[in-house]
């Protein structure tokens, strides 16, 4: 699962959250290397995200992960965009993938996007802890979001295989069939 890969990792810094709102001349976009991890939010428009061996599609209520040091090709359809752009820092630099996200609508996730956009322009001391808490509730939704789509009998399976391990990994003859 996407998000739930983020549950275990620490952001040592919280960078910006921008809304860019672009239209067709400012198309094609080219970014030989992200500076930071990010996550984009698709309110209008549809960007398409093209990687070395991949191609996402971010349509309103989407979110895309943009991994750090990332090379891509923005391109669009329509006649203008607008992302809400967060940047970050993680503690330790795990391959993570390009992925996307597809939300339903009026999910109220925008409104957390949004709060630390607005937080962020205010520019005073307090906003990168604000901005950190915005994104770890994020990466929280998300992640619940997914959660749901786990079928309830892969968890129980799971849990008794790690019951199993953890009664009888000491033992001499001990094997996994």
């Amino acid at each position: 699962m996407k998000f739930l890969q983020f549950c275990d990792l620490s952001i040592s810094e919280f960078c910006s959250a921008i809304h860019y709102l672009e239209n067709e001349k400012n198309y094609p976009m080219r970014n030989v290397g992200r500076a930071h991890h990010a996550f984009i939010y698709t309110l209008g428009g549809t960007e398409i995200y093209k990687f070395e061996n991949m191609t996402v599609r971010a349509k309103p209520n989407t979110i895309v992960y943009l991994p750090k040091n990332a090379r891509y090709v923005i391109d669009f359809e329509g006649t203008d965009s607008s992302v809400i752009c967060m940047d970050f820092e993680l503690y330790t630099e795990k391959e993570i993938s390009p992925f996307v996200l597809e939300l339903e609508e009026n999910n109220g996730i925008s409104a957390l996007f949004e709060k630390a956009v607005a937080e962020w322009q205010i520019k005073k001391t307090a906003c990168n802890p604000v901005c950190m808490s915005l994104l770890y509730n994020i990466i929280g939704f998300c992640a619940r979001i997914e959660e749901k789509f786990i079928h309830p009998g892969k968890y129980e399976k799971i849990r008794e295989a790690v019951e199993y391990l953890h009664l009888h990994y000491t033992e001499q003859d001990f094997r996994i069939e």
